[in-house]
């Protein structure tokens, strides 16, 4: 049998995500609570993170929040927006005129799905509490 580890995303893809949203390292070592220096040593590649940062970094960078600022301001930045840490741009091509709009859609169908989401987890744990309730 093969001893295959499952692919990984490069943390880099995600680091550029986050500066693309214009946070910072001390921003994301604030969300991950851990040192600011922990993040640089994983930005320059001196040490690799281990799974729970990793999987914290995936999900700050993959956030909604983060994903629409960043859209918005590669939307808003035609030249390319710098990423706060280097200057490194991340480039755009032209923005549709009814680009405000599509934003706006994709926002409302993915705070349905939040919502959705919420209320199927009240309703697991409210059937769990029931359940435990009449153990």
């Amino acid at each position: 049998m093969l001893n295959m580890k499952p692919h990984r995303i490069p943390p880099q893809v995600f680091f550029a995500l986050c500066d693309a949203a214009g946070l910072k390292s001390v921003d994301i070592a604030r969300k991950l609570d851990v040192t600011r220096a922990a993040v640089s040593q994983w930005r320059s590649g001196v040490s690799n993170m281990d799974d729970k940062n990793y999987q914290g970094l995936a999900d700050l960078a993959l956030s909604s929040e983060c994903r629409f600022v960043a859209l918005y301001r590669a939307a808003n930045q035609p030249d390319g927006v710098a990423s706060p840490e280097d200057g490194t741009l991340l480039l755009t091509q032209g923005t549709p005129a009814d680009y405000p709009q599509r934003v706006a859609r994709i926002f409302q169908a993915q705070l349905s799905e939040d919502i959705a989401s919420m209320a199927r987890a009240v309703t697991a744990i409210m059937e769990d509490r029931r359940e435990n309730a009449h153990a």
